[in-house]
């Protein structure tokens, strides 16, 4: 059985092989921060596409569905409301992308992160 002073040595061989992590400092944090927000940007981009598509299909199968029994007033009706319930879902999706992708405004929350690390 090993005694404790050769436990002790070789904890202390293992912790000086330990390199110190230095620091993080603003630009540091600030270069962490956007990556990972580019990455999560792209990940969010593609569920945008996949809905922006399903907008495109759903408005087209309504148009279809209009214009081809043009003397059946029921399924007009059916195919207008469709629409009508749908276009402020769109408008409202619209937004959001548009507000998601617009360039990101400087943070309260994260200047005061930033000048506490420095």
């Amino acid at each position: 059985m090993a005694t404790s002073n050769e436990i002790d040595n070789v904890w202390k061989e293992g912790k000086s092989g330990e390199v110190g992590l230095a620091p993080l400092t603003g630009k540091d944090l600030q270069a962490i921060i956007s990556s990972r927000v580019r990455k999560e940007l792209r990940t969010v981009s593609r569920f945008v596409w996949a809905a922006i598509v399903y907008q495109i299909i759903l408005y087209s199968f309504l148009a279809y569905t209009f214009v081809r029994p043009w003397a059946d007033l029921r399924t007009m009706l059916l195919c207008l409301a469709g629409g009508a319930f749908y276009v402020p879902l769109t408008v409202t999706l619209v937004r959001r992308v548009g507000r998601l992708y617009r360039p990101p405004r400087k943070r309260p929350a994260l200047r005061s992160l930033m000048s506490s690390t420095k």
